[in-house]
């Protein structure tokens, strides 16, 4: 009786998952993977293992362990890549770093640049691993030399700045659920095996962030 009872609870527990019942991260599992694991004895186990594979996908089919000619295969578009020693605070080793500048991706009212950056082998292209990717839109709309010292509309354009990162926000609010501030009082929010942080460096400058979920890397 016993046996029968934790078959049916199994058999609910499968049905939640592919209705997306369950919470989002378990619900968007890609379908191949879905069918692969449907038949072992650990799901969630079993999908986490092939996400381990793959990596973990920060943002638009861009994931974890991407090499450079991936990532250019699947971007598209113009985009330049730069060696160097880059030293950050995060004391994350950084070799090499990419960008595509155009077509630039819109969210919101925004307009982003890609940036992507890599560690691994700096003499070998097809050996860097992708480790995270951050989305820059440059806007100085009302002091267009981003001289904002002496700019007499610089209040203008940090109004312009809030409502489009309210956009954003609200975007992500309705994706990911309500955001949580870090220490520097941005706003962040994980989801789908990442996090995503929401940064205002200055007047008509911001970013977002895509990382791997912190407590993936434990």
């Amino acid at each position: 009786m016993q046996l029968i009872y934790f078959k049916n609870v199994w058999k609910i527990v499968l049905l939640a998952l592919t209705a997306g019942l369950l919470s989002p991260a378990q619900s968007e599992v890609d379908p191949s993977v879905h069918k692969m694991c449907l038949q072992a004895k650990d799901y969630l186990g079993c999908v986490k293992a092939q996400k381990t594979k793959t990596g973990v996908e920060l943002w638009e089919g861009i994931h974890t362990g991407m090499s450079v000619k991936e990532l250019k295969n699947k971007l598209g578009g113009d985009i330049t890549c730069e060696k160097k020693d880059y030293f950050n605070w995060e004391s994350l080793k950084i070799d090499m770093i990419c960008q595509r500048r155009n077509p630039k991706i819109s969210i919101g009212e925004s307009s982003f640049i890609i940036n992507v950056r890599f560690k691994g082998d700096v003499d070998n292209p097809s050996k860097q691993e992708m480790q995270d990717l951050t989305l820059v839109s440059i806007d100085h709309f009302y002091c267009t030399d981003g001289n904002y010292e002496s700019c007499e509309k610089s209040s203008y354009q940090e109004d312009r700045d809030q409502k489009k990162l309210k956009t954003i926000r609200d975007s992500f609010d309705r994706k990911y659920g309500k955001y949580r501030l870090n220490k520097w009082e941005a706003p962040y929010w994980y989801g789908e095996d990442k996090m995503i942080e929401l940064g205002y460096n200055s007047p008509g400058l911001f970013w977002i962030k895509y990382t791997v979920d912190d407590a993936l890397k434990l």
